[in-house]
């Protein structure tokens, strides 16, 4: 059950990275999703802390990781084009660990504010990308 609640919800971040991929390409389409996540994890705290217990788990949901495998594709492009300071497999696994982490500060009883968040996010980015 509270799969499907997961994978019904994960559906909104899978459509803003839709979404900001079409504005804006790859980078933007992880900027909207990160974003769309966390706002699912303030929503839903009992439901995204589910989430991450499933990937712990080693069963995350499916609309996670069909996400994840369009993400990975999305960073080979900007790989192949050199504008990935490492792997695609590498910087997925970069984001979604600085998420898990995000989504658990979200969750947490004294959740962190917005600008932290955002401040984990352009700090990764510069991270994995020669821009």
């Amino acid at each position: 059950m509270h799969a499907t609640a997961v994978n019904a919800s994960f559906i909104e971040v899978m459509a803003s990275y839709r979404r900001g991929k079409q504005a804006d390409g790859p980078l933007e389409a992880v900027r909207t999703a990160w974003r769309a996540l966390l706002r699912f994890a303030g929503a839903e705290p009992l439901l995204a802390r589910v989430l991450i217990a499933s990937v712990l788990d080693g069963e995350p949901p499916l609309a996670l990781q069909l996400n994840l495998r369009r993400l990975r594709r999305d960073l080979a492009t900007l790989h192949h084009d050199g504008l990935l300071t490492t792997t695609p497999d590498a910087a997925v696994a970069m984001l979604w660990t600085t998420a898990v982490g995000a989504v658990s500060m979200m969750t947490a009883p004294e959740p962190n504010d917005e600008a932290l968040n955002e401040a984990l996010l352009h700090a990764l980015i510069l991270q994995i990308t020669r821009r």
